[in-house]
């Protein structure tokens, strides 16, 4: 996942279907409906933490096996009510200082099951026989675990190969604990796909064929190469390639860039008041943060929306497989987290900060982000340290520790770009 791994669904983008209509209703419900099917061993006698709460699967007291969605019955009733509530009361602790912030962590044993379930599901699927891929022979990477448990945020991989053993499509698989991960990936990329221009949606990654299976969701790509990891190559791409993502997210701007809502300016005050308050943060954020405040309580601060991937960082950006792709082409990955009236600069920090952009070009994009925008270079900062308040208020799986670093970094990073 991402460096972020921030499972954002954004409203504006109606990512959730209507419950009336058949679909499976508000994120939260979803949330609440796969906690009430999960049990906490009855050892947690303390203040819960991420390790503690490393639930198994509620199991019928008849000998039936799984319950599915209802709650345990009997003896254990009483604790799997005690469990529910300290599941979603982690959400209001400090999220990630102990590694993992989502609580439902099926374990190794059960999720091998699925996955053999889930591999002669996909050789009847007609998409996979019509395009002769060889599911018997793809290796389903398990992603990291914690303990032999597995976050909701980890996603099975498997390069697919065809009849012929060549390399030929890309299987994501959701695990057990985050079954909506990759549908939210797939439905927010398809919507944002739609909405931008021919040439700007081509860089917008979405899968051949995708769907459920036992209610995890599951996609398959045409194939694409990642990034080198360093060394000579690396350095080659990133110096080609930095310059047309900075273009991409220049032109997306323009294109997307809208008056901010009343609505979202109210999110984004409650968001600069969290970050504020929180001791933890930077100290030099928070006082930046308060300038921004209290401009935009005295309307002197005019702030746009726009899109934002929200994880644009160098895992997220692949070449094509066969290099058949024109100069300069990539795809871009991972829009789970996506919104179109995200804030601007975010992802083209986080771009010169994964691709080591040199600092004259860093200034020269910023200062393109604000013609766009029509703003002054030094706004600039205001609409960073205002996305970092909005990640700050919804981390998801983003580690806390990992958040607090990533801020004073991009700020520092900034800050050292303007001045």
């Amino acid at each position: 996942m991402s460096s972020t791994n921030d499972l954002r669904a954004d409203a504006d983008l109606n990512l959730v279907p209507d419950a009336g209509a058949g679909g499976e209703g508000d994120l939260a419900g979803i949330e609440q409906e796969r906690l009430a099917s999960y049990i906490i061993p009855a050892k947690i006698k303390k203040k819960p933490r991420a390790d503690d709460l490393l639930l198994e699967p509620a199991k019928d007291d008849s000998g039936g096996g799984e319950k599915g969605d209802q709650l345990v019955h009997g003896p254990m009733a009483t604790k799997t009510l005690a469990a529910m509530r300290a599941a979603l009361a982690i959400t209001a602790l400090d999220k990630g200082q102990d590694g993992e912030g989502l609580t439902v962590i099926p374990d190794k044993a059960e999720t091998d099951k699925f996955l053999k379930r889930f591999r002669l599901f996909l050789g009847r699927e007609y998409a996979v026989v019509g395009r002769g891929l060889n599911l018997a022979e793809a290796e389903i990477g398990r992603g990291s675990d914690k303990n032999g448990y597995y976050p909701a945020d980890v996603t099975f991989k498997a390069l697919v190969r065809d009849n012929h053993n060549r390399p030929a499509a890309f299987l994501l698989c959701a695990n057990l604990a985050g079954k909506d991960l990759v549908w939210r990936n797939v439905v927010n990329a398809r919507r944002i796909k739609n909405i931008l221009s021919g040439r700007l949606s081509e860089a917008v990654t979405v899968p051949f064929c995708d769907g459920h299976f036992e209610g995890v969701s599951w996609a398959m790509y045409d194939l694409h190469r990642p990034l080198a990891n360093s060394g000579l190559q690396w350095f080659m791409q990133r110096t080609m390639i930095a310059p047309y993502l900075a273009k991409w997210l220049e032109e997306s701007l323009q294109e997307t860039k809208r008056e901010t809502s009343p609505e979202r300016r109210e999110e984004w005050l409650a968001a600069l008041i969290s970050l504020i308050a929180d001791s933890k943060t930077f100290a030099e954020i928070r006082q930046v943060a308060a300038g921004a405040l209290a401009k935009m309580q005295r309307d002197e601060l005019s702030l746009h929306t726009a899109l934002s991937h929200n994880d644009l960082w160098r895992g997220n950006v692949m070449l094509p497989f066969d290099d058949t792709g024109k100069f300069g082409s990539f795809a871009l990955i991972d829009w789970a987290g996506a919104t179109t009236t995200g804030v601007p600069f975010f992802d083209l920090l986080k771009l010169c900060q994964s691709f080591r952009v040199p600092k004259f070009h860093s200034r020269m994009y910023i200062k393109r982000h604000c013609q766009i925008l029509n703003c002054p270079v030094a706004d600039s900062l205001y609409y960073l340290v205002l996305a970092l308040a909005v990640l700050g208020s919804n981390l998801g799986q983003f580690p806390r520790h990992a958040y607090l670093r990533l801020c004073k970094d991009l700020f520092m990073r900034h800050r050292s770009y303007i001045t």
